[in-house]
């Protein structure tokens, strides 16, 4: 089956095995539609609006993350060109790149309850060289301007 990565505006990227017709259907091919494919807009998310820029909680954002999210975002700000997922998870005392996500996807949430879009802290995009599959994390622009001292929780800065 054919591979399909879909890169969303926010910097996620979406990769699927999907058969034949379902890709044709997906590119607007499909024998079945003879008019122009038409782009759905993206589906609408559930819970607390995303506050204004202006209203970000950094601070209480950094204090809300566990220890290995805050060690997350050190490790990108400390690779401004990126870092393979291979590379990343031993860094962040993971087995395999495919636990990176189980970190990542709550770290979001919280993010976007402190009015932080995640394409701010971090993106990801997947390439493949050689035949092989390699995943790839940048710091986004709020990572590369956040002071360093502000990855330690309060109770250890003696707040």
């Amino acid at each position: 089956m054919p591979k399909v990565s879909i890169t969303r505006p926010d910097g996620v990227t979406i990769q699927a095995e999907v058969s034949f017709e379902e890709f044709k259907e997906l590119a607007g091919l499909s024998s079945q539609k003879p008019e122009s494919p038409s782009i759905a807009p993206p589906a609408r998310r559930r819970g607390r609006p995303t506050q204004a820029a202006s209203t970000m909680d950094v601070p209480g954002f950094l204090d809300a993350i566990s220890p290995r999210a805050r060690t997350f975002i050190s490790i990108l700000k400390a690779n401004p060109s990126g870092i393979e997922a291979a590379d990343l998870a031993p860094q962040l005392g993971f087995n395999n790149a495919n636990q990176i996500g189980g970190l990542t996807g709550p770290t979001m949430r919280i993010a976007e309850r402190h009015g932080i879009a995640s394409n701010s802290i971090y993106r990801t995009e997947l390439t493949f060289i050689d035949q092989q599959r390699r995943r790839m994390f940048y710091p986004g622009p709020l990572t590369m301007e956040v002071r360093i001292e502000q990855f330690t929780p309060l109770f250890k800065r003696g707040a």
